[in-house]
């Protein structure tokens, strides 16, 4: 009968201390209560935790002592002598009483230590765990000391000792996983809140769980903004439908996950072109919680796509264009059919000369405003004298001024500028030969540097390309750029087409390339050109009077 209250007491003592150590998930606190708990039960003088290390020493990491007895506390026992037979007999969950630590066989090594902490009996009970090939091993030990006496520890205590033990490893056991899975949530949640890409949980009626400040900058919301929409009002009516079936696949299993693109509604009424990528979470038994999803900004890549897609249609209408009239002029001749009328023969030769070279300009020009965005083009640039640029100009074109009875008129300047030479010259080139080819007869296009006490001028009126504010409000300062001018007495550019005359392919009107034998890519070959030095072109006109292209390159080596 007193056996059996002995053991109801030691079963009571044991769920208590138990409950006590896993009452927490903290590590340090389920050893302190550990030892604090052990050290009372046992009524010991020390009591302490020792954990084996992976690298086969041992440290002291929980201790609770008496005040009159050492510390042992983060003591280090790199010769820790574990005898094998020792080792494996702790394996297997065996608790050890030793009644006299001087006569311990299995730690002869630890009898000068024992005698300097003042132990003269112990308990040793192993906390025992299973590694990842799910094979015992021995993560430390629980030890209980006296030190005042030597004392007659039973088997009972032992045997309590070690099912405390194996409680206690099952609390780190637990806490183990429980930091793991911090830690897992945390590298999640750093991962959601960094991601360069927006991300969101829905619930599965649509509405934002939680959503990462790259979605808010993407869609122009705040985070409290975003969650008290459903995904639906972001989405193009159009689209709905789709959005629907999409997440009924992914319901009904049909499919793991969905990427397709979408157009999102951003908070300022334009829409964003995105790639989504939506998964669906379902809790142990299948039942879905909510779907996971991340939204790429693709708007740029769209948009490229769409320029892609008119250069290629835009170079196919410029380049049928010549081809049918080479085509019909060496068909007429190749059949004969002008073959008695040489004056007509000779003609549609000259029809196919000029298209064919109309042909070479227009891929000369293609492939140099390719190699000049791909900054395939490197400048070459040094001190140049802007006088002589222009003067340079006005030998080139002197003739077709003259065959369209134009004056050039050059104003000198003693400037210099920091320039690749051939790459202006191409410029003021393009520049004034458009200027001969839209002025009148008899007016004249004049090229100069303006200049006031030695300065340049830059005009504050008229559309600039590039920018639509003061060039001193975006960094570019008079004394370090130069201003060039080309100005003619024209027909003058429409106030529409003054935003677009740069762009590739755009012309005043649409028949300005083939009665003036003109590729469309001139004005984007000058803009690009002239972005390169670090300058601005852009240019001013009033229908009816004329066009002023005026573009900066810098004056010093720093630009």
């Amino acid at each position: 009968m007193k056996e059996l209250e002995e053991q109801l007491a030691r079963a009571k003592l044991l769920a208590s201390i138990t409950q006590h150590i896993r009452e927490s998930l903290s590590f340090d606190e389920i050893l302190t209560t550990t030892v604090n708990e052990v050290r009372e039960v046992f009524q010991a003088d020390r009591v302490l935790i020792f954990h084996l290390t992976s690298q086969g020493s041992g440290v002291v990491i929980k201790e609770s002592v008496l005040p009159e007895y050492p510390v042992t506390l983060e003591m280090l026992f790199l010769d820790e002598c574990f005898p094998e037979e020792c080792y494996e007999f702790y394996c297997q969950g065996n608790p050890r009483i030793v009644l006299d630590v001087f006569k311990d066989e299995w730690a002869d090594c630890l009898a000068e230590f024992m005698d300097q902490v003042g132990v003269k009996t112990k308990i040793v009970a192993p906390i025992v765990q299973l590694d990842n090939d799910n094979l015992p091993r021995v993560w430390g030990l629980l030890i209980v000391h006296s030190c005042a006496y030597f004392r007659q520890w039973q088997a009972t205590d032992a045997e309590l000792l070690q099912s405390i033990s194996n409680q206690l490893a099952i609390a780190l056991k637990q806490s183990d996983l429980y930091t793991q899975l911090q830690t897992r949530e945390t590298h999640l949640r750093n991962m959601f809140e960094n991601a360069v890409n927006g991300m969101t949980m829905l619930t599965m009626n649509g509405h934002f769980i939680q959503v990462n400040p790259a979605l808010c900058q993407l869609l122009g919301y705040s985070n409290s903004e975003l969650l008290q929409l459903p995904i639906q009002d972001l989405i193009q009516p159009q689209e709905l439908d789709r959005y629907r079936n999409s997440v009924q696949d992914l319901i009904k299993d049909r499919t793991s996950s969905l990427q397709f693109e979408s157009e999102l509604n951003h908070i300022s009424g334009k829409t964003i072109w995105t790639i989504c990528s939506a998964s669906l979470v379902r809790d142990s038994a299948g039942k879905p919680l909510y779907f996971v999803v991340q939204v790429v900004d693709i708007s740029e890549r769209r948009a490229l796509e769409q320029m892609k897609s008119e250069f290629i249609s835009s170079v196919s209408h410029e380049l049928r264009t010549p081809l049918t009239s080479i085509h019909g002029s060496l068909g007429l001749l190749v059949s004969g059919a002008l073959d008695e009328q040489p004056e007509a023969s000779k003609q549609m030769i000259e029809i196919a000369a000029t298209e064919s070279a109309r042909l070479v300009r227009l891929v000369s020009d293609i492939l140099d405003i390719e190699r000049l965005e791909t900054n395939k083009i490197t400048l070459h640039q040094q001190w140049c004298d802007a006088t002589s640029l222009l003067q340079r100009v006005s030998e080139i074109l002197r003739q077709t001024a003259e065959d369209n009875d134009i004056s050039l008129i050059i104003t000198p300047t003693s400037t210099q500028v920091w320039a690749d030479e051939d790459r202006i010259i191409q410029v003021l080139v393009n520049l004034v030969s458009n200027a001969i080819k839209f002025s009148n007869p008899g007016s004249t296009v004049s090229l100069s540097v303006p200049a006031q006490n030695g300065n340049p001028i830059l005009p504050s009126q008229g559309k600039r390309q590039d920018t639509h504010s003061d060039p001193l409000d975006q960094g570019i300062s008079a004394a370090l750029q130069i201003l060039f001018q080309v100005k003619d007495h024209g027909k003058g550019i429409p106030a529409d087409k003054l935003e677009i005359i740069f762009d590739r392919f755009q012309q005043v009107n649409g028949s300005d390339s083939r009665e003036q034998g003109g590729t469309g890519l001139g004005l984007a070959i000058c803009q690009n050109i002239v972005q390169q030095h670090g300058g601005m072109i852009w240019v001013e006109s009033v229908l009816g009077q004329g066009s002023s292209f005026y573009f900066t390159l810098p004056a010093s080596e720093s630009q």
